[in-house]
């Protein structure tokens, strides 16, 4: 696999580690209480009005925290390193926690903290090349 094929991959694995952060936004959004009525009635007509309620929301919200983490780690040594990863990590657990002790400040705190690091994952690292550098450690730009 070539340099090209890699650097296409990684940009699909980088941006689709932005899809559950935000999902787990409108997740925790659509659990609002004035949408409370519409949400229930909808999820009860297709037999799954048990998923916001206590624990199954959280594996949920876990679930797409994870798949998001794992696109921030996912060959991380050939983007920006772990960092992204690691804050994207911070961001998962200071949402979790806001979401447990039902503070919605310290909850979009952490989703905009994950999708923060997820961005910036997106953007692709710099590489400096030779043939840019003339003899004086000038660039010939």
């Amino acid at each position: 696999m070539n340099t090209s094929e890699e650097g296409k991959t990684a940009g699909k694995i980088g941006a689709a580690s932005l899809g559950p952060g935000i999902g787990a936004a409108i997740l925790a959004k659509a659990s609002c209480p004035l949408c409370y009525p519409a949400i229930g009635g909808f999820l009860t007509s297709i037999g799954l009005g048990f998923l916001f309620e206590g624990v199954y929301f959280y594996i949920i919200m876990s679930v797409f925290f994870s798949l998001s983490l794992f696109g921030l780690a996912f060959r991380a040594k050939n983007r920006r390193g772990y960092l992204p990863f690691w804050i994207g990590f911070v961001g998962s657990v200071v949402a979790i926690l806001g979401r447990y002790f039902a503070n919605e400040i310290i909850f979009y705190a952490g989703i905009t903290i994950l999708i923060g690091a997820s961005i910036w994952n997106l953007i692709p690292k710099k590489e400096s090349c030779s043939a840019c550098v003339d003899e004086t450690g000038g660039t010939n730009e």
